[in-house]
């Protein structure tokens, strides 16, 4: 006999099982059955993996290249260690569920009298007994313990008449070995659900706990861009005067008379590449003298803004 079990009803067979008067119209534990639960524990495996390729995905996507870059480029201040802690602590708190999804998808084989015995599959036994195996018409065939102990006892006997040289009667045989398939198939299916729900278990308090560590690491590893225009206190500006600057003046609306006597003084409002200037006329009581405001350009010359 092979470990691999079916899931159904009890086979009908010319004799009746022991302990138990045959029943009529009852339906064979076939490779339908046994198929119809592989396929359940396979599509509970491909929910596993499509569980852990959405988390890799969100993974990749909130960290992404560029966050990275940014940690790289921040040398090693107490920012990049906070930084650098969340991440860590981020991606090790996925690394239960990727276990229990890589064990779960990896599913071994299981022997009949260890889905039978082995404290692992306690839950699931009695699982299989409360929804399944209580609705037997005979007493053996209810409990994982019960069945066990007459599957062995047959199969022991069977091995005696072999030893003894005698045509082995499989009469008990045929009728609780489809109960053993049932029961092992059941349990196999019932154990793949439990470990299913121990990874959803995991992911309900993994992914706020991921959610709010790699926001935490996106906040430090991405600081807000400086503004470009920021003020500082006005200072003097200096430059050397032109016909370009006298222009750009005019056109900001200095009169022509306003600099006759001197150059506008100039102040300085803003930081950046192209700052921010105050132009002020030495004479403001003229109508046409006013203050204007105008930026620098690369070269130290006035420009409009």
């Amino acid at each position: 006999m092979t470990d691999a079990a079916a899931v159904g009803d009890d086979k009908a067979t010319g004799a009746a099982p022991v302990g138990e008067a045959k029943t009529t119209g009852a339906a064979p534990v076939g490779d339908d059955v046994v198929k119809r639960n592989s396929e359940v524990r396979s599509n509970i495996r491909d929910m596993a993996r499509w569980l852990i390729v959405g988390l890799g995905a969100i993974v990749t996507f909130a960290i992404g290249g560029s966050s990275l870059t940014q940690l790289g480029s921040m040398g090693f201040g107490s920012r990049f260690w906070f930084a650098t802690f969340s991440l860590v602590l981020g991606l090790a708190a996925c690394v239960l569920p990727l276990v229990r999804a890589i064990d779960l998808m990896t599913m071994r084989i299981y022997a009949r009298d260890e889905v039978f015995t082995n404290q692992r599959f306690e839950r699931a036994r009695s699982e299989v007994e409360r929804l399944i195996l209580r609705d037997k018409l005979y007493e053996p065939y209810r409990k994982f313990g019960t069945l066990n102990d007459l599957f062995e006892e047959i199969t022991a006997e069977i091995k005696d008449q072999m030893t003894r040289g005698e045509d082995p009667d499989y009469t008990a045989y045929d009728a609780v070995e489809p109960n053993v398939r049932q029961a092992v198939e059941y349990a196999l299916t019932q154990y793949t659900r439990d470990r299913f729900d121990a990874l959803l278990s995991n992911m309900k308090w993994v992914l706020p706990i991921f959610g709010a560590l790699i926001l935490v690491f996106l906040i430090l590893a991405n600081p807000g861009k400086e503004d470009p225009n920021k003020q500082v206190p006005p200072f003097p500006l200096k430059i050397a005067w032109n016909a370009s600057d006298e222009a750009v003046l005019k056109a900001a609306g200095i009169g022509q008379g306003c600099t006759k006597v001197s150059q506008s003084a100039l102040y300085v409002l803003t930081e950046g590449l192209r700052p921010e200037v105050l132009a002020v006329p030495p004479d403001l009581q003229t109508g046409s003298c006013k203050v204007v405001r105008v930026t620098l350009d690369s070269d130290r010359h006035l420009a409009l803004p």
